[in-house]
């Protein structure tokens, strides 16, 4: 019965990281990843941005102009099918911090479009199950 208690306990916290919450809190984590290294960058003020605050709200979570309750709601509705989608986007999230990692300057103007044209694979992820996206319709601000 000792054993059984620790290996429970393992099972709960490696079922935790793959939620889907856990999910949106990585792909926003990447974001803020890029928002970090992207808004640090005094030079960008003020012809790209007026401010730190306004640059890093260029870089939001895709997540945060829906009630992200609803929103992760609608996702558990089919919560395996979701979770491939959002591993498909987080996939590229990570690729695309990486890009944006290693070809951002601060000093000398770069072209993103190699790091953005990344962001299009998001196309190519599963979509999500018609339970999920008939739940997602009733959250505010979903535009499916």
């Amino acid at each position: 019965m000792k054993r059984t208690a620790p290996l429970v306990s393992l099972f709960v916290l490696l079922a935790g990281g793959c939620s889907v919450g856990s999910k949106l809190d990585k792909i926003d984590a990447e974001l803020a990843e890029v928002a970090d290294l992207v808004c640090s960058c005094d030079v960008l003020y003020p012809t790209a941005f007026p401010d730190e605050a306004a640059c890093k709200s260029t870089f939001g979570s895709p997540f945060d102009f829906v009630e992200r309750d609803c929103f992760e709601d609608a996702l558990n509705e089919d919560k395996k099918a979701s979770r491939e989608t959002l591993d498909c986007f987080l996939d590229i999230m990570e690729g695309y911090s990486e890009c944006a990692r290693s070809v951002f300057s601060c000093t000398e103007a770069v072209d993103p479009a190699p790091c953005n044209e990344m962001l299009a694979g998001i196309e190519t992820c599963p979509q999500f199950t018609a339970p999920v996206q008939t739940k997602l319709q009733t959250c505010p601000n979903i535009d499916l």
